[in-house]
């Protein structure tokens, strides 16, 4: 028995100072990230992105106003004002989005953007058609000789600026003869723009019958898709997981909380640490040729999806700029064997063509940025 206790007390006198230990290395990397992180490391980055200084770098949003209208805006012409509404309303993230993070259908709503101060700096309206697209209220949907689709993450939605700003609205105000449809999803992979391309009525949504597909690709992507710590394990635990069957067709499995429930609870855990939260650290640490032969196959799925609707028609891939050489490379070599085609625009350095802010500081592109892209697009791929 003696031998036990001394056994027990050897155990516990070793593994006390391991957790001591832990909680000094956890409550000093909460001090540094709070010193550092949101003042230091994300106003630094915002600088040399943009070439200039700001120290009003966004580091909250907040969804300050929703509400549900009562039929489809474009065909009553009619809506409330945000300003009449903001007393007498009080928001909630889940009266504005689905837990798939679609936005419900017939929303309008306001986001607010603040500082390091907590103080407004700008707020964006968002209006949602029955479809749940972003869109622009004010211009009236009619059918045209051809559409555009766009697909993708809060890159495409606009997250951060008004309507008219979008990529969407850009090349809509370049292309008279041309309806641009919005399909981004704010926080999504591909995975998502699959989902939503298999619960979609094309006949429905989209007037014309002739048309091209596009999905936005970022780096991020790949972190979605596979639901690695950071994304299941923080925000993205319903994100959907798909799987090939035996006739290699991606099917629908579920969330990642559902799929994974055990290694979504570890990731949660895992993803509250300050030490890996201050050294940028998530699982997996590097992706392998599996992860990117996945998020490849998603797309592919996604394209087979689109011309399912739509027969004869043409799907692209567009390579975010930005995007780094090593992930670029690796999906570009799957896209390729999948036979996908893209345009990529990985490598263009936007400082040197776009004037004025390049990214918001929250890392969303800007105004300009969406701007430079529609044009670029419209161009290569001579749509007008």
């Amino acid at each position: 028995m003696q031998k036990k206790y001394k056994f027990l007390v050897v155990v516990i006198g070793s593994i006390i100072p391991c957790i001591l230990f832990l909680i000094t290395i956890e409550v000093y990397f909460g001090y540094r990230l709070k010193r550092e992180d949101k003042v230091s490391v994300w106003k630094k980055w915002y600088e040399w992105q943009n070439r200039k200084s700001n120290s009003k770098t966004l580091i909250d949003r907040k969804f300050a106003l929703s509400v549900s209208l009562p039929e489809p805006i474009e065909k009553s012409g009619n809506y409330p004002k945000l300003e009449s509404l903001s007393s007498t309303y009080k928001p909630a993230y889940k009266d504005i989005f689905n837990s798939d993070y679609f936005p419900k259908p017939n929303v309008m709503y306001e986001e607010t953007f603040s500082g390091l101060d907590e103080k407004k700096l700008f707020s964006i309206n968002y209006f949602i058609d029955e479809y749940q697209r972003r869109f622009n209220p004010v211009r009236k949907k009619s059918k045209r000789d051809f559409f555009i689709s766009l697909f993708g993450c809060s890159y495409v939605y606009g997250v951060g600026v008004n309507i008219d700003n979008t990529l969407g609205e850009y090349m809509q105000a370049s292309l008279n003869s041309t309806t641009v449809y919005n399909y981004g999803i704010g926080g999504t992979g591909p995975a998502s723009s699959l989902l939503r391309l298999e619960k979609w009525s094309p006949k429905n949504e989209i007037y014309e019958n002739k048309g091209i597909g596009l999905y936005f690709f970022m780096d991020d992507h790949i972190a979605r898709s596979i639901g690695s710590m950071r994304v299941s394990g923080v925000w993205g635990k319903n994100l959907p997981v798909y799987k090939e069957n035996s006739h290699q067709k991606m099917t629908y499995l579920g969330t990642f909380e559902e799929v994974y429930p055990i290694r979504t609870f570890i990731f949660s855990l895992l993803s509250k640490s300050n030490f890996l939260k201050f050294h940028g650290i998530d699982f997996p640490i590097r992706f392998n040729e599996e992860e990117f032969r996945y998020t490849a196959e998603l797309i592919k799925a996604q394209k087979e999806r689109f011309l399912a609707s739509f027969p004869s028609q043409n799907f692209y891939v567009v390579l975010y700029p930005g995007s780094s050489a090593v992930f670029s490379e690796e999906i570009i070599e799957e896209l390729e064997k999948l036979e996908i085609q893209y345009l990529d625009y990985s490598n263009i350095d936007l400082r040197k063509y776009v004037s004025g802010e390049i990214w918001l500081p929250d890392f969303h592109p800007s105004a300009a940025t969406n701007q430079f892209l529609a044009h670029q697009i419209i161009q290569d791929l001579h749509l007008k």
